[in-house]
């Protein structure tokens, strides 16, 4: 922890303004990639326990398309796998490793408050989540209540927020933290005690520009 508050510390004092780095980068279309982290902070899985006592820490993985308008803002659109394997005696049938699954389309609207190297945002958008709670391994079978396969698309919002910082004129290293509100209810199908579900990501990547529609800069023509 003290390694990466040092390392954030030293960006900080070396952030300045991008100037002439920034006018084609911030014009750029770009593709991203993350690694990182889901962890369920709320929704019901039983009526013993919520799913955030029932299921781990899992991984998550995203690549991503951004296009960035102005120097401040940054619209995606997102491909993301998530999964959370479930707790020993959390699961209602033997299985080895069940888990809940998500893999979504993400959409979101990023604000960037500076124009320097180091670049704090927010984050806010939707996705269509076709999630499922998989009995076998992250997309194997699906568990099944009287019938029906315990899986649904269900529409989403998000919201988070991170670090960006412009490493080079055409790559970026982003941190973010991004929370999913997953409206996964269906009582007709799940009963009640299966209710809406909230995931945190907590991802690091990078992100490249291959191209830019800036125009060039006098000493470059």
């Amino acid at each position: 922890m003290r390694r990466i508050a040092a390392g954030v510390i030293a960006l900080i004092l070396c952030a300045q303004p991008t100037g002439a780095l920034g006018g084609d980068f911030a014009r750029s279309f770009r593709i991203g990639v993350r690694g990182g982290m889901a962890r369920a902070l709320n929704g019901g899985w039983s009526a013993a326990q919520g799913m955030r006592g029932a299921t781990k820490i899992g991984p998550a993985f995203e690549v991503a398309v951004e296009k960035w308008i102005g120097g401040h803002y940054r619209c995606e659109a997102a491909a993301m796998l998530a999964w959370m394997d479930f707790k020993t005696g959390a699961f209602p049938v033997g299985a080895a490793g069940p888990s809940f699954t998500t893999s979504a389309l993400v959409f979101g609207n990023c604000y960037h408050f500076t124009d320097a190297r180091l670049r704090p945002f927010v984050a806010a958008g939707a996705g269509i989540y076709f999630w499922e709670i998989n009995k076998d391994r992250p997309l194997g079978g699906v568990l099944r209540t009287g019938g029906t396969g315990f899986r649904k698309m269900s529409y989403g919002l998000n919201a988070g927020g991170g670090l960006e910082w412009a490493a080079a004129a055409h790559l970026a290293i982003i941190l973010e933290a991004r929370y999913h509100y997953i409206l996964a209810e269906d009582r007709f199908l799940f009963g009640d005690a299966f209710t809406e579900q909230g995931v945190l990501t907590l991802g690091l990547g990078a992100s490249y520009a291959f191209f830019s529609h800036a125009e060039p800069r006098k000493e470059d023509r």
